[in-house]
């Protein structure tokens, strides 16, 4: 189809998007994409960016910058909880093991050896961390059944860095039978 017929043929936007190339009206509704060469081009040759280039200015990126790190400053707090929350649970899982591994061994023990140790309480055993105190506590029995139950009560006591001392108990109860 020769120029002038399809000059002709086609609607009058396609005229207004040659004179808005052209410089003769301006840009107006959609604006045209350049490729990241063109626009590179154009801020050698005017000294800044197009209309319509995409990309952040420095000032855009500093504001982004400030506003993350009042949100990680915000944050720092909660780590620290975090930390110290992770470090007492830690010691305090420890001392239930040595309170457990002190109870399996009087449950291992025969009846006997554990009413010896109910009639001569020996000191606290200290490890330099946790300190673990034997208690028997009375046990309500039926009048002549003084003697076949024993109630032993296993503590674990330590001290934290911050706060008061803390402890654990078990409680177990051993019987002849």
């Amino acid at each position: 189809m020769p120029w002038a017929h399809r000059r002709a043929a086609e609607p009058l936007e396609t005229a207004s998007r040659a004179a808005r190339r052209a410089g003769v009206l301006p840009a107006v509704g959609k604006v045209s994409r350049r490729t990241h060469t063109e626009n590179r081009w154009l801020v050698s040759v005017l000294g800044r960016a197009p209309p319509g280039a995409r990309g952040f200015t420095l000032v855009e990126a500093l504001v982004a910058v400030a506003v993350f790190s009042v949100g990680l400053v915000s944050l720092a707090p909660l780590v620290v909880a975090n930390v110290r929350a992770n470090d007492e649970a830690a010691v305090r899982t420890r001392a239930v093991c040595v309170a457990q591994d002190r109870a399996e061994d009087l449950r291992g023990m025969d009846y006997p050896a554990v009413r010896s140790l109910a009639a001569a309480p020996s000191p606290p055993a200290n490890d330099g961390v946790y300190s673990v105190e034997l208690a028997f506590p009375p046990v309500p029995a039926v009048e002549g059944d003084e003697d076949d139950l024993t109630r032993v009560r296993v503590t674990v006591r330590w001290e934290p860095a911050r706060g008061g001392a803390r402890e654990v108990s078990f409680v177990t109860t051993r019987a002849r039978y």
